[in-house]
C-alpha cells in the first residue's frame, strides 16, 4: 500500500506565492481608485458649498472650520462608498477596458503547444 506524503512546497508556499494570493486583483483595486477619486471631487464640491454658506452663520472658529473639513471628507467618503453620483461607476467601466486579462492555466498549455510539435 502506498501512501501519499503531501509536498512540503504545499504546506509552506515560499513567501512569495503567499503574497501573489493576498494580493488584490487589478479591478478590486481600480475600483477603489475610482471611488477614491469621486470621493475627493465630492469633497471638493461640498467645501465649495460651505464656504458659499460660512459669512451666513457668524464669525468663523477655527476648530469649526476643522470639524467642517472633516465632516465634509467623511460625508464624502460615505457618498462615494454608496454609489455617489455615479463617476466612479462610469470611471471603473470605461478604465476597465485597458486591464490586461487574465491568463487561464487551460489557455497557456494550449499555446504551449504539444511536446514535438514544430510551430
Amino acid at each position: 500500500m502506498t501512501t501519499l506524503v503531501p509536498s512540503l512546497a504545499l504546506l509552506h508556499p515560499p513567501a512569495a506565492a503567499v503574497r501573489a494570493m493576498n494580493r488584490p486583483l487589478p479591478e478590486t483595486k481600480l475600483r477603489k481608485a475610482a471611488q477614491d477619486f469621486e470621493a475627493l471631487l465630492l469633497s471638493s464640491c461640498l467645501g465649495e458649498m460651505r464656504k458659499a454658506f460660512s459669512g451666513s452663520f457668524g464669525t468663523e472658529d477655527p476648530a469649526r472650520s476643522s470639524l467642517e473639513g472633516l465632516a465634509i471628507s467623511a460625508l464624502a467618503n460615505a457618498l462615494a462608498a454608496a454609489g455617489g453620483v455615479g463617476m466612479a461607476r462610469m470611471i471603473f467601466e470605461e478604465l476597465r477596458q485597458n486591464l490586461p486579462q487574465p491568463v487561464s492555466v487551460q489557455g497557456l498549455a494550449n499555446s504551449a503547444g504539444r511536446p514535438g510539435e514544430n510551430r
